[in-house]
């Protein structure tokens, strides 16, 4: 949670984290299961990118496990994003 504070006061925005599905995103939990399974099968770049952007609108940063999980996907859609 700490780099998650950090990242929203660098940079004045929400960041995306796990804690969120727990707080205040439950209807999440859907989405990211679906993106999940869709990373698994058929792995079709489309819509995989379409589930993480609806996911991550209006968030500046993603960090927590989704965030590992899925890093070469979010690196696609966010190819200046720094990432560490």
């Amino acid at each position: 949670m700490s780099l998650k504070k950090a990242l929203e006061i660098i940079y004045s925005q929400p960041c995306y984290h796990g804690y969120e599905l727990v707080t205040r995103k439950q209807c999440d939990i859907a989405k990211w299961q679906t993106l999940i399974n869709e990373v698994r099968t058929t792995s079709c770049e489309g819509k995989i990118h379409r589930y993480l952007s609806e996911i991550l609108v209006g968030y500046v940063a993603v960090t927590d496990v989704q965030s590992c999980a899925l890093y070469r996907e979010l690196m696609s859609i966010y190819p200046n994003a720094k990432v560490r």
